[in-house]
Formats: structure tokens, C-alpha cells, sequence
């Protein structure tokens, strides 16, 4: 069966929803945190796999600089 692209949308939907329940003020501090220590796991694992990913030089450097730029201007923003 080989590899199977996953949905972005479908990540950031999952992850939108765990940051609802997370800052949600019908739960309690516990229901929170364990939503929040999962969405760690998660930051854990993609920084881990991140840094053990190979390196795509200048192609990954010009992207990462674009999109650190946009991010930097959409601050300035609010």
C-alpha cells in the first residue's frame, strides 16, 4: 500500500477542535490540560521528526523565510 498523503485541512480541523476544547469554559482545569499535554505530544513528535528529516537546502531555507515573514508581518497586523 505505499504512502497516503494526510489531509492538511483535516490536521488543522483536529487541532482547532482540541484548542476549543482545551480553552472551553465548561471543562475543568484537568479536561483542559489533558487536551493540552496531547496537543505537546504532538508538537514534541513533529519537532523530532523535523529535525531527523533530511535537509532540502535552499528550497526548505527560501520557504521557511517566506512563511516566517508572512507570520512576522500578520503580528504586526493585530
Amino acid at each position: 500500500m505505499g504512502y497516503k498523503k494526510p489531509s492538511l485541512v483535516d490536521s488543522y480541523q483536529q487541532i482547532n477542535r482540541a484548542n476549543i476544547e482545551m480553552s472551553s469554559s465548561y471543562n475543568d482545569g484537568f479536561t483542559g490540560w489533558t487536551v493540552k499535554q496531547d496537543l505537546y505530544q504532538l508538537y514534541f513528535h513533529l519537532q523530532k521528526v523535523l529535525k531527523n528529516g533530511p535537509d532540502y537546502g535552499k528550497l526548505e531555507k527560501e520557504w521557511l523565510e517566506e512563511h516566517y515573514k508572512e507570520e512576522f508581518w500578520n503580528e504586526l497586523k493585530k
